[in-house]
C-alpha cells in the first residue's frame, strides 16, 4: 500500500469509531461511561453562534483529526478546524475561504449531518432547514472540501414531502451497503426513508407503519436523529434530543441487518443523568482517541456540551459511533485494497 493509502486508513481509524469487532463471536460487549465535563476540559467550551444549534464532526482537512460544523437557528453554517490532535481538540474557527461552507445559508435550522452520498471517496453534507433537506455535494476532494449546492433532481431528498424543521441521521440500516435516512422533526416523530437507490446513486423512499423501525414514537418536539453503538453490543443504537435538553435512547434489540429500535427507559440507558440545556441535539464521535464514541450536544441556547467516555469496558466490541462515518470508512478500506 503506498503512503497516501496508509495515510487514509490512518485518518479514519483515528478520526472516527469503526467497527473492529463486530465478527468476533467472543467479544464481550460493555457499555461505555459517559462523564459530564465542563470548563477547559469541554473542547466546545466558549462556542457561541447562537440559538438552536447543532453539531456536525468530520476529517475535513484529511489531517487524521475531527473537525467540527455548526448549524444555527437562522441556517448558517459555523466551522471549526480542529487544530489540535485526535485525542485532544482545539478547535479554532474559520471564517471567509477559511470556511468550506462559507456563505452557505438554509431557510433556518441549519442541522448537519456529514456521508459520502455518492461514493466518490470523500464527505458531502445534508442539512434541515424549516421545510426540507438541502444537500451539498463535495465537489472538490477529501482534503480541501468544496461544497456545492444540489437543486432539483441533483439534490436526492428533493423528492421527500416537506419535512417541517428535519434533523437528519444516516446510516446503513438494512446493511445493504448503502445509505438510509431517518429524519426528527419539530412534531417530536421520526420519519424513515430507505435507500432502495445505490450507495453511489441513493433514491431515498418513504416506510411507513411497521417498516419504519420508529413508527409511532414521539418525543415531544424537535426530534433529532443520530446513531451511535451507545451500549457497546456491535449494532447501532438510536438517540434523539429532546426538548427537556436529556436525551432519548432506542436500543436495537435486533440485528445490523433488520434493526429493531426499541425505546428503554431513561434508568435503563446509557444516557442517563446527562443533560444539556433545553432543545438538545446530539452526535457521537471519538474526540479523546480512546476507541469508544463521545456525545457531542447541542442546545437551545447556543451552547455545546461534551460527554466523554474516558473508561472503555475490559472486551468492549468497538462499533460505529456515527453510521455515515463508519460506512465511508468501510468503502475507504476496500478501495485500498483493490
Amino acid at each position: 500500500m503506498n503512503s497516501f493509502g496508509r495515510s487514509l486508513l490512518f485518518r479514519f481509524a483515528a478520526a472516527t469509531l469503526i467497527a473492529l469487532a463486530l465478527d468476533s463471536s467472543d467479544a464481550l460487549a460493555v457499555p461505555p461511561v459517559y462523564v459530564v465535563v465542563s470548563g477547559a476540559e469541554n473542547p466546545f467550551d466558549g462556542i457561541d453562534v447562537g440559538g438552536f444549534v447543532a453539531p456536525a464532526l468530520a476529517d475535513l482537512d484529511a489531517d487524521g483529526d475531527l473537525d467540527f460544523l455548526a448549524g444555527e437557528r437562522f441556517g448558517a453554517f459555523f466551522y471549526f478546524e480542529n487544530s489540535g490532535t485526535p485525542q485532544s481538540p482545539i478547535f479554532v474557527a474559520r471564517t471567509g475561504t477559511g470556511n468550506p461552507l462559507d456563505g452557505a445559508v438554509v431557510d433556518e435550522y441549519s442541522w448537519p449531518a456529514f456521508a459520502d452520498l455518492d461514493d466518490d471517496g470523500d464527505f458531502d453534507l445534508v442539512s434541515g432547514e424549516h421545510f426540507g433537506l438541502p444537500y451539498y455535494e463535495n465537489t472538490g476532494t477529501a482534503v480541501s472540501p468544496v461544497f456545492v449546492a444540489r437543486t432539483g433532481v441533483a439534490n436526492p431528498f428533493d423528492a421527500i414531502a416537506a419535512l417541517n424543521n428535519p434533523a437528519p441521521g444516516l446510516a446503513d440500516l438494512d446493511d445493504d451497503g448503502d445509505l438510509d435516512l431517518i429524519a426528527g422533526g419539530s412534531d417530536g416523530l421520526f420519519r424513515y426513508f430507505e435507500n432502495t437507490g445505490t450507495s453511489l446513486i441513493p433514491i431515498f423512499t418513504e416506510r411507513t407503519g411497521i417498516a419504519n423501525p420508529l413508527d409511532g414514537q414521539d418525543v415531544g418536539n424537535f426530534s433529532t436523529a443520530t446513531f451511535a453503538d451507545a451500549d457497546g453490543d456491535g449494532d447501532f443504537d438510536f438517540v434523539s434530543g429532546m426538548p427537556t435538553g436529556t436525551f432519548t435512547w432506542f436500543e436495537n434489540s435486533g440485528t445490523a441487518a433488520s434493526p429493531i429500535l426499541t425505546l428503554r427507559s431513561a434508568e435503563e440507558s446509557p444516557l442517563f443523568g446527562l443533560a444539556a440545556h433545553p432543545f438538545s441535539t446530539a452526535t457521537f464521535a471519538d474526540l479523546d482517541g480512546d476507541g469508544d464514541p463521545d456525545l457531542v450536544a447541542g442546545a437551545g441556547d447556543g451552547k455545546f456540551f461534551f460527554f466523554p467516555a474516558p473508561e472503555p469496558g475490559a472486551g468492549a466490541s468497538a462499533a460505529a459511533a456515527l453510521g455515515s462515518i463508519a460506512l465511508l470508512a468501510k468503502r475507504r478500506e476496500r478501495r485500498a485494497l483493490r
